[in-house]
């Protein structure tokens, strides 16, 4: 089924293999742990990149706006703290108060996101470091610190320390990466909404399940800012005997996927959710 457009993740999640004594079985929660995360990961980012490219035109002030940009930001209250004596280091919160809801892509947010830009965004060598506060995506707490590194060649260095994300149960998953975006499409144009980006890396942490995993991007994950979901590319993780693929599509704006685990496929609609494997 084919979801609309606007924003998104970058890797926590892992997967599980199921089987009896008959039968290959793939997992509900094995399904969304993956494209969860990248998912949500990647459209956070998004977000973060439409405040900055907004406070670079207009500014905010200390008092904040509400309202005015699209997509949750337009229920978000965003302000920003500089030094008195100095632009740098500034610090921008996203506050989404007690709850921003898309009832069309049923994700609903809250908490914060608060940003600090130690320099001018399109400086080299300048960071943008993002932490969160009780912040939560369909109820899934989001914790960690990702720092982006400008390399002023276009692409960013980004960096996820402590990242973890525990679902509505109390199921954790863990995760540290790092990874490269890079602006591919749409740079030479002021409509942000043509951007394309690219991120390649490899992550490792450990599951809802507890168990270990190594995660590598084998082909580029595309992501478009006219589009909710990664479009294309592929993600391979390896955790204990068991690998699992899984990949985003031909570049089509939809929440369809194709997840495969030790040879047995599975087309999958991606969701903001991490649904618990009933048993």
């Amino acid at each position: 089924m084919n979801k609309l457009m606007k924003y998104v993740a970058i890797m926590f999640g892992a997967c599980l293999f199921a089987c009896d004594d008959n039968e290959t079985e793939i997992s509900d929660q094995g399904l969304d742990e993956i494209t969860f995360s990248e998912n949500i990961m990647v459209e956070s980012g998004d977000e973060v990149d439409e405040v900055i490219a907004e406070r670079t035109r207009f500014g905010f002030g200390k008092g904040g706006i509400k309202g005015g940009l699209g997509g949750f930001l337009g229920c978000a209250t965003i302000s920003e703290e500089t030094p008195e004596d100095a632009d740098y280091p500034l610090i921008i919160t996203i506050d989404y108060t007690e709850g921003c809801n898309a009832t069309l892509w049923d994700i609903t947010k809250s908490g914060k996101i608060i940003i600090t830009l130690t320099g001018a965004p399109d400086e080299a060598g300048s960071q943008r470091i993002i932490t969160y506060d009780n912040y939560m995506v369909n109820d899934h707490l989001i914790e960690g610190t990702r720092t982006y590194t400008n390399n002023g060649d276009g692409s960013h260095t980004v960096t996820l320390v402590d990242g973890k994300i525990t679902t509505p149960e109390g199921a954790e998953i863990t995760r540290t990466s790092t990874r490269t975006k890079t602006l591919v499409s749409g740079g030479d144009t002021e409509d942000r909404s043509d951007d394309v980006f690219e991120i390649t890396g490899s992550a490792s942490g450990t599951n809802a399940e507890g168990v270990s995993y190594s995660k590598t991007i084998t082909s580029p994950l595309v992501k478009r800012k006219d589009c909710l979901w990664i479009t294309s590319g592929t993600v391979e993780e390896n955790s204990g005997d068991d690998q699992v693929v899984v990949d985003f599509g031909d570049g089509t704006c939809d929440n369809l996927a194709t997840r495969t685990e030790n040879g047995v496929s599975e087309e999958i609609e991606m969701n903001f959710k991490v649904r618990r494997k009933k048993r």
